[in-house]
């Protein structure tokens, strides 16, 4: 079940609950009508009286009104107030205690997850995404994630991975239905903007990875694939993402692309013996994300083989772009072989041409 569907079944409940209330009130009235027959000694000579009926129930439905509206104005303090009745109490970052300043900092890693996730450049769609998260987040974390979103804007591109490396230790700290509920939320903005980038999918790969222990902690990884041959269209399918990726810009050629993607390919184990397509395949989020699942399911050293394959195609033309390391780093991350940040991804760097096939 995913986050929207969760946010149909609470409307359903909603309505129950608003019809089990409006039963309980007619249930309420007509306890305090027998009553009333009793008290003046009525019953059981007369059960039905119509005028006593009537102001019975309107002192008792008046009397319910005004309890509920002083409730609602009481409540409309804040979130606060509602905290402070249930045994909560203000946490002030100078005054904390150990467990006090623990919360407050996966609240601020929270709000760091959150952040990434918000449109920096279109401002419409940003729009959008606070609006739907006030409705599924606290006040007090939606204003936290504007106030870091604003300084993260102003920060290089390369430091938003290692941002997500840092907070993901304290976010572990959650709950397993808090972790599950902050991936969700992320999901929902992105489904906010309309569309999927590739940033937006390298963050939720690597947080719902890295996430995952504290989510389902009895889940383990087991190896079903041993061979190259079970997961070589998945292999394909990801090195043509990653050269794609690594050639989009507007002068790029198709003949560049191709030839990093064959270069990619011939790193693969038993390349020579495989079915090789001589352009990229074509492929959408979601195939790339079923094909990371089943690379993930492979035995340790054909992830390597396969990691492998993909830094060689991002390095062949001696440079780096922020897409080309984010998507490079999600992968090895998720296939459980991390590499280290790309805080330089212009630097050249050597080209290794064995094993290479040569441009036709």
């Amino acid at each position: 079940m995913n986050f929207f569907e969760h946010q149909d079944r609470a409307r359903q409940n909603t309505q129950q609950l608003i019809g089990l209330f409006s039963l309980s009130i007619a249930v309420m009235i007509m306890a305090i009508y027998i009553a009333t027959l009793f008290l003046f000694q009525m019953a059981p000579r007369i059960w039905w009286h119509p005028g006593l009926f009537l102001y019975v129930a309107g002192i008792t439905i008046i009397a319910i009104a005004l309890a509920s509206l002083y409730k609602i104005a009481y409540l409309r303090e804040g979130k606060s107030v509602i905290a402070e009745e249930l045994g909560g109490r203000l946490l002030i970052p100078e005054m904390a205690d150990e467990q006090g300043r623990q919360l407050l900092n996966i609240v601020e890693e929270m709000a760091i997850a959150l952040a990434l996730a918000l449109d920096t450049e279109n401002m419409e769609i940003q729009e959008r995404q606070i609006a739907w998260l006030r409705e599924v987040q606290p006040a007090e974390l939606v204003d936290k994630t504007l106030e870091l979103s604003s300084e993260i804007s102003q920060l290089d591109p390369r430091i938003r991975l290692p941002l997500v490396d840092l907070a993901v230790p304290v976010l572990r700290q959650n709950s397993a239905k808090e972790c599950q509920r902050l991936c969700k939320c992320i999901h929902g903005l992105v489904v906010a903007t309309g569309s999927l980038s590739l940033w937006h999918f390298v963050l939720q790969l690597i947080l719902w990875h890295r996430l995952q222990p504290s989510i389902n902690p009895t889940s383990a990884t087991t190896v079903e694939f041993t061979s190259i041959e079970e997961i070589w269209p998945d292999s394909l399918l990801v090195l043509s993402v990653i050269a794609r990726v690594g050639y989009s810009q507007p002068d790029a050629s198709t003949e560049d692309i191709a030839y990093a993607f064959r270069c990619g390919v011939f790193r693969l184990p038993k390349a020579g013996e495989q079915e090789k397509p001589e352009i990229p395949l074509t492929y959408n989020f979601t195939e790339l994300k079923k094909s990371i699942d089943r690379l993930r399911l492979a035995s340790p050293k054909l992830k390597q083989a396969i990691v492998d394959a993909c830094a060689h195609t991002v390095l062949l033309d001696n440079k780096v772009t922020q897409s080309e390391a984010d998507l490079l780093r999600a992968i090895a991350m998720t296939l459980d072989c991390p590499i280290p940040p790309f805080l330089n991804p212009q630097r050249g760097v050597s080209k290794q041409k064995q094993s290479s096939p040569q441009r036709s």
